[in-house]
């Protein structure tokens, strides 16, 4: 799920395995609750929660990486165990008390809440065989780019990310599927592939850069 907020920023909530430990100990972050991307400097960073509810931000902040005569800046990429996809809760429910004064106010914020959401249908490419994981790639484009002006590549060269698979090759071709969603004057184009090998973990993200650093290799 993606949110637009008041401050700019676009907060993606990642996938996450059924029962995941959410609350982290001291300053390690184990699993960690939203990937924020801060306009207009394009900074990108995650925040987890200790045991109290404080939030905990990575001191080691990334940026995305914009591809020379494509338009693109990858945000990150995402790798998930297709069975931990399947495992997802497919609604969640909390219930609030509500005083009876305040009825009418919250009744309308409802009523206007689905009035802010878009729905984005993600689709695989063509499969051959059975895959193990799905691989995501999360770019950023002006919405005056269009679809045949785009270039998309499989992961990027020398990408660490395939520490994170079993069995893979980064010589291997694979099919590259692309959806796109707006957000005012910027456009989030997914691309979805079905690569081989096997996930190590249940769920991956990589990150185009750090801050500060000359380097593009994902990490």
């Amino acid at each position: 799920m993606l949110t637009q907020t008041e401050k700019n920023r676009l907060i993606f909530w990642p996938i996450l395995p059924s029962g995941a430990k959410m609350c982290c100990a001291g300053e390690t972050i184990d699993v960690f609750d939203h990937i924020t991307l801060e306009f207009p400097s394009e900074k990108i960073h995650i925040t987890a929660y200790d045991i109290d509810g404080q939030p905990i931000h990575n001191a080691r902040a990334w940026g995305t990486h914009r591809f020379p005569d494509s338009g693109l800046a990858l945000w990150f990429i995402l790798l998930v165990r297709v069975s931990i996809l399947r495992q997802q809760d497919m609604a969640v429910q909390q219930c609030v008390k509500m005083p009876t004064t305040n009825k009418e106010r919250r009744t309308n914020e409802f009523v206007r809440y689905p009035q802010n959401i878009s729905l984005l249908n993600v689709p695989l490419p063509p499969c051959k065989e059975e895959y193990d994981y799905i691989y995501f790639g999360f770019y950023l484009a002006p919405d005056s780019i269009k679809m045949d002006q785009l270039s998309f590549s499989n992961l990027p060269s020398g990408s660490t990310m395939y520490n994170e698979i079993e069995g893979g090759d980064d010589g291997n071709e694979f099919l590259i599927k692309v959806s796109h969603l707006t957000f005012g004057q910027r456009t989030i184009y997914v691309a979805t592939a079905c690569p081989p090998g096997r996930l190590r973990s249940d769920v991956s993200v990589g990150f185009p850069r750090r801050m500060k650093s000359k380097s593009t290799s994902i990490g």
